[in-house]
Order: structure tokens, then C-alpha cells, then sequence
């Protein structure tokens, strides 16, 4: 049930960004200092939202998952010390 729901929302947030897409096709120009693209407004808005999604992630992983992941071994760790009998 739950897979079907996922799948149901990713269809719509993709229909809703074609739809988006097509609504905004007016070309801009970003300027890159070393040169300059034309591309079509909605294509940058939805390429800025995905970079940042994907910075944020980035951001995220590192700052938090990886510290605890790093707990984890160390609690592990220490239980398997502590219940192990001396050798």
C-alpha cells in the first residue's frame, strides 16, 4: 500500500513539474562570468530546486547521519566489550 502511494505522489510531483515546465518556457540567460547559457526559466527553477534538495541532503548526511553513525559502532563496540567474559 505504501509503495503504490510513493509511486502515486512521485507521478504527480513529476506531472506537476512538466506542467510547471511548460508554463514557464520563456528563455533567460544565465551569465557565468566565463560565459553564458540560454535556457528556458522553468528548466532553472527546477534545476536551483534540485540542486539545493541535493545540497541540503549533502549538508545533512554529514552533519548529522555520519556522527551517528559513528555512536552506533561506538555503543556497539563497548557492549561487545563489556558482556564478552575476560580471555
Amino acid at each position: 500500500m505504501t509503495r503504490w502511494l510513493l509511486l502515486a505522489l512521485a507521478l504527480v510531483v513529476v506531472a506537476a513539474s512538466v506542467v510547471f515546465g511548460a508554463i514557464n518556457a520563456d528563455a533567460v540567460v544565465l551569465d557565468l562570468y566565463v560565459g553564458a547559457l540560454r535556457v528556458p526559466l522553468g528548466v532553472l527553477v527546477l534545476g536551483a530546486m534540485l540542486a539545493g534538495c541535493l545540497l541540503g541532503g549533502a549538508v545533512l548526511y554529514a552533519t548529522v547521519i555520519v556522527p551517528l553513525r559513528l555512536r552506533l559502532s561506538r555503543a556497539k563496540r563497548d557492549i561487545a566489550r563489556v558482556t564478552l567474559p575476560p580471555a
